[in-house]
């Protein structure tokens, strides 16, 4: 698999809600991947910000993404999208006072030196996003 691509891969877990600085340890039996429950959550304060950061790891670590929420509470039209340092897109979404969230099952792989971020797609758009996956070395 080369570093810039997703794969899409099937993890059978069950989430629980955990906050931003939370991580909980987890086994994905289906495919022998070890690693940690992790949710983030930002808010753009003017056009974008990082929900996860893969600049950092080890090129065998990845991020599995499992589910990925945009809430907007102002604006109008599509406030968000979350999507990686390349340019692919994983969700967008948003219009005043709703919520909505996306499951990947199976789940979208992000590779090593990669970042996921909220941007605002939308003049005025005030609201946030979540993503929700887990970080493993396999």
């Amino acid at each position: 698999m080369f570093r810039s691509q997703i794969a899409v891969v099937a993890v059978a877990l069950s989430l629980v809600a955990v906050s931003p600085v939370q991580a909980q340890s987890v086994k994905l039996k289906d495919l022998g991947v070890k690693g940690r429950l992790v949710s983030a959550t930002c808010s753009p304060s003017t056009i974008s910000c990082v929900l996860i950061d893969l600049s950092a790891v080890a090129p065998d670590e990845f991020f599995y993404v499992t589910q990925i929420c945009m809430t907007q509470v102002t604006g109008t039209g599509m406030g968000y999208r979350v999507q990686t340092t390349s340019g692919l897109t994983y969700a967008q979404a948003g219009s005043p006072f709703n919520t909505e969230c996306f499951s990947y099952e199976p789940a979208l792989v992000v590779t090593a030196n990669q970042t996921l971020s909220c941007i605002q797609q939308s003049s005025g758009a005030i609201g946030n996003c979540t993503v929700t996956g887990v970080l493993s070395a396999k």
